[in-house]
């Protein structure tokens, strides 16, 4: 948990003095909080602000409910005045953090909860899986009470209160006790005192837990500076041509070479096996059994065996030497495996995880080059990255000094390709939303540069009508020129001052989530409540 940071008494007092209506700390937009029972409704880990749409909510959150489940549950939970939150059973304590128990209880937070979300999709009736449907909608109000006790933990631990009047000043402007816009104490009587604890209680934490959000948040103050620098990051704005040399375009003539060089890679044999994890001792008594035909060697697999091919008699089919040699702290122990005929078992053979034995059903093939370049292109995507990636490189080294000597375009165009262009972007490292987007309009996959430092680097560096280095860029080097060079418009400095403040409190928040929801203190046995019994006779009666 992210530590509570104290305030001044009088920073306190201030607002301890006034009914707080103020923006929940993961809302960005300017709209005003209905009531505490919404005051954790953006800060779940499972759920994203649902859209206003019904269409969006169907897409977005499957916690809809058929009309029959609705007269059952929803009538209990919503249909039940305000002012009778105390009636009917049920108390379940679904987890716990640090020493605080995260419980459904009628009038507490997670109830309250439970009924804002059946309130909000009420509306989105769907009759398909009505049991999965009606687990998410509790599993979202658990979440939301989880990150609750998390948030009141940390805040009964730094000492944070809240005075009873500012509590009374909350209550009274419950809309269940208003009457012609002002607070009937007839109405509040009619009560009884065990609601008026109960909501006493819940207002005072939801209280608690919005100060504690806003201090922590909201309530940072905003660094100019930091504002500054981050809009002048925005401000300069760069947009290049580039030419792509792609990883897939590795000469065929270089893999029939490689191919050559290692012909003993790509030997294929079909083999059965037996894996042993037990005992050396125990995989020579198995071997004894296959090659005294004790047991066949199907059985014995199907038995004895700890690998994925046992339930098919230890079956594994036309392998390549490739691919068994990384079982192996000394693949050299294969060569034996390799010299078999058909049917001839192997001696017990120690791998990195145990002990292996073979029978080979099919002996070596032949090595077929022609055939089995596509398998050797393969494999050197996957293990020999290098060599194709120094390979390429060296293709747009050559590029590079073409397009130094007779120009961008004219290279390109002696390759036989045109050169694309980017959108103008500033940096923009993980392409924050904040700033321009790292994008190319002809080339999606571009974009993946935003999450490469040396991109970055070298693609500022240049000076104008600059050539960069070769950069490798996922599957591709590309090689960059600087093709023009701006000062982002007023408006999209505008975007970026207004938008920064909330995206730092986007990013602390979701720390803040973050450490509620991994933290070790989290105890959730929200599935074994959920399943029991007890719970499934609460909710459907029974």
């Amino acid at each position: 948990m992210v530590p509570f940071t104290p305030i001044s008494k009088s920073r306190r007092e201030k607002r301890a003095g006034r009914v707080r209506h103020t923006q929940n700390f993961m809302e960005t937009s300017g709209k005003r909080k209905s009531s505490p029972e919404n005051k954790a409704q953006k800060v779940s880990k499972d759920s994203s602000k649902p859209k206003d749409s019904r269409k969006s909510v169907k897409k977005t959150l499957v916690y809809a409910f058929s009309l029959a489940i609705l007269i059952i549950i929803v009538v209990t939970f919503i249909g039940t005045p305000a002012v009778s939150m105390m009636a009917g059973p049920g108390r379940f304590v679904f987890g716990r953090y640090g020493n605080r128990e995260i419980v459904y209880a009628q009038g507490n937070f997670f109830q309250r909860q439970y009924q804002a979300l059946a309130t909000q999709y009420r509306d989105s009736l769907g009759t398909d899986n009505i049991e999965a449907q009606l687990r998410l909608l509790w599993r979202e109000a658990f979440n939301r009470a989880a990150f609750h006790a998390a948030v009141m933990v940390a805040a009964d631990e730094s000492g944070l209160v809240v005075s009873e009047d500012h509590v009374d000043r909350e209550l009274a402007q419950r809309p269940e006790f208003q009457e012609d816009g002002r607070f009937s104490r007839e109405r509040f009587l009619r009560m009884s005192s065990a609601e008026r604890f109960s909501l006493r209680n819940f207002i005072r934490e939801s209280l608690v837990y919005e100060l504690y959000i806003d201090d922590l948040i909201t309530g940072s103050l905003e660094n100019p500076a930091e504002l500054e620098f981050v809009t002048a990051m925005a401000e300069n704005e760069r947009q290049f041509s580039f030419v792509t040399f792609p990883f897939q375009e590795f000469p065929a003539e270089n893999v029939r070479a490689y191919a050559e060089d290692n012909a003993d890679l790509f030997r294929r044999i079909n083999l059965s096996s037996i894996t042993v994890r037990t005992s050396r001792a125990e995989a020579e008594n198995i071997r004894t059994q296959a090659v005294d035909r004790v047991a066949s060697f199907e059985d014995l697999a199907r038995n004895h065996s700890d690998d994925r091919y046992a339930t098919q008699g230890g079956e594994r089919g036309w392998v390549y030497y490739y691919e068994l040699e990384p079982d192996f702290a000394d693949p050299a122990a294969l060569e034996p495996v390799f010299s078999l005929d058909a049917g001839q078992i192997s001696p017990v053979i120690e791998t990195l995880n145990g002990w292996v034995i073979y029978r080979v059903e099919e002996p070596v093939e032949p090595f077929d080059l022609d055939g089995s370049l596509s398998v050797v292109r393969q494999y050197m995507d996957a293990f020999e990255r290098g060599i194709i990636e120094d390979t390429v490189r060296a293709r747009a080294e050559e590029f590079r000094a073409q397009a130094l000597a007779d120009g961008f375009s004219e290279a390109a165009s002696g390759l036989g390709v045109a050169p694309s262009e980017t959108a103008y972007f500033p940096i923009n490292y993980g392409n924050q939303q904040l700033f321009r987007r790292v994008s190319s309009p002809s080339d999606e996959t571009f974009a993946r540069a935003a999450f490469q430092t040396d991109f970055f680097v070298e693609a500022f560096s240049l000076p104008s009508d600059g050539v960069s280095s070769p950069i490798v860029m996922g599957d591709s080097v590309r090689v960059l020129k600087l093709q023009a060079e701006r000062t982002a418009g007023e408006d999209t400095l505008d975007d970026v001052q207004h938008a920064f403040p909330r995206s730092v409190q986007q990013f602390q928040s979701n720390q803040l989530e973050n450490a509620v929801f991994d933290h070790d203190r989290f105890d959730d046995r929200f599935n074994q409540v959920y399943s029991s019994n007890e719970f499934q006779r609460f909710l459907f009666g029974g």
